[in-house]
């Protein structure tokens, strides 16, 4: 800081030595609902995480700096990675602009000229999102002014965005680190309709705990992704190596340090010898599949044209796990053709596939049942808007093979 009091360069390279770059920070990851403890598991294996603890559609956790990094890069199954800056009570307006003028935002917004807010209300006093969002940048301007700083707040269209969360009277601030969803990875250019996200995908192929099988085979395989994040899974891919975040225009960014984290996750890349083998009748989806593991960088899947109710191949069935994001019927002509395409689908994996496993999202399980096709395993959970489960059980006629 110069003797007018603006903050400089080097000033506030002293002030995020000081206070922000050793210290232990707070962060939320979120998921779908459901998958809490898959990306638990996955947190738990980041360098120096600690005390995380499960909550509805994410997991919190504690660890330095050095996970903003390694999160956005490596988990698979989160939504998005948020810096939890300040919890406090707040139950008027100059509640919260007291409490949030103490916060050093000079640390999360350096030189940025301008952020975004994103702002909840449950059960609280204040609910009236724009006086939230003016009130914040009040109590922002109050406290970078003075140190030459005048950052704009706009509606969107801002690298980097704030999470105001109030419930039950208490106010949550975070940092969205991650920009975008996770679920772009950056490989998927197109796609064929209803496609499932790739967080999404990557948390099915965990709880089905696809790398315990040598064949995964998808037969209605639309844009590829269950087979993509499979391979890409399998791999030791690190899921965010193909995108930016917005914790790159963060003060505290390192480049060198975020090249060389990218540089050790790519030395933990492995072969696999699992094969990966997806079947569409729409030769358009499996163009668009190819193209996109091509995007990935992926040549060794087997996309083929081929109909879901017909097609035969050579498998172990106890090494092979058969999965797919089924039609809900949203997009076929009648609820019936939806029903004997299933029945047609559940026969065919009778005849040729007894005892091979399977995991499946699908609206309804009566078509399996009707099969007497046993559902060992089934979890609720919402795929673009739409209430669905994840089936799991083994292809056999007799519940549990006996």
């Amino acid at each position: 800081m110069n003797s007018s009091g603006t903050l400089t360069k080097r000033g506030l390279e002293r002030r995020l030595k000081r206070h922000f770059l050793k210290a232990t920070h707070s962060y939320f990851a979120a998921c779908a609902p459901g998958f809490e403890e898959v990306l638990a598991a996955e947190i738990a294996q980041l360098p120096d995480t600690a005390n995380l603890e499960l909550e509805r559609g994410g997991v919190s956790f504690e660890s330095n700096l050095d996970a903003l990094y390694h999160s956005n890069l490596k988990l698979r199954t989160a939504h998005r990675v948020l810096l939890r800056i300040d919890t406090f009570l707040a139950q008027s307006y100059p509640m919260l602009f007291n409490a949030a003028k103490k916060i050093p935002w000079e640390l999360y917004l350096g030189f940025n000229e301008s952020y975004s807010v994103k702002v909840s209300a449950k059960t609280s006093r204040l609910r009236h999102h724009k006086n939230i969002a003016r009130t914040l940048h009040d109590a922002v301007l109050a406290r970078v002014e003075p140190l030459g700083l005048k950052p704009v707040q706009k509606e969107d269209d801002t690298s980097l965005e704030f999470h105001i969360r109030f419930f039950q009277d208490r106010c949550t601030i975070s940092l969205n680190t991650s920009g975008e969803h996770l679920h772009k990875r950056g490989y998927r250019q197109l796609v064929s309709e209803a496609p499932i996200r790739e967080t999404l995908a990557a948390s099915i192929l965990l709880t089905s705990k696809a790398l315990d099988y040598q064949t995964i085979v998808d037969p209605m395989c639309g844009s590829g992704t269950l087979l993509i994040e499979g391979l890409e899974l399998a791999m030791h891919k690190a899921a965010g190596r193909l995108r930016q975040f917005a914790f790159e225009q963060l003060p505290a960014f390192q480049p060198s340090k975020w090249e060389r984290f990218k540089h050790e996750a790519k030395a933990q890349e492995q072969a696999t010898s699992q094969r990966f083998i997806g079947r569409d009748i729409e030769a358009k989806n499996i163009t668009i599949a190819r193209q996109n593991a091509l995007q990935a960088g992926h040549t060794k899947i087997d996309f083929q044209v081929g109909d879901a109710t017909s097609f035969l191949l050579d498998v172990k069935p106890e090494q092979t796990l058969i999965i797919s994001n089924l039609p809900y019927g949203e997009r076929l002509e009648s609820v019936s053709s939806l029903d004997i395409l299933l029945a047609s689908f559940a026969q065919h994996l009778k005849t040729n596939y007894q005892g091979c496993h399977f995991a499946f999202i699908c609206k309804e399980i009566d078509w399996l049942q009707k099969a007497k096709i046993s559902v060992l395993e089934t979890l609720s959970l919402t795929n673009g808007g739409l209430k669905v489960q994840l089936v799991q059980g083994t292809i056999q006629g007799n519940p549990w093979g006996l």
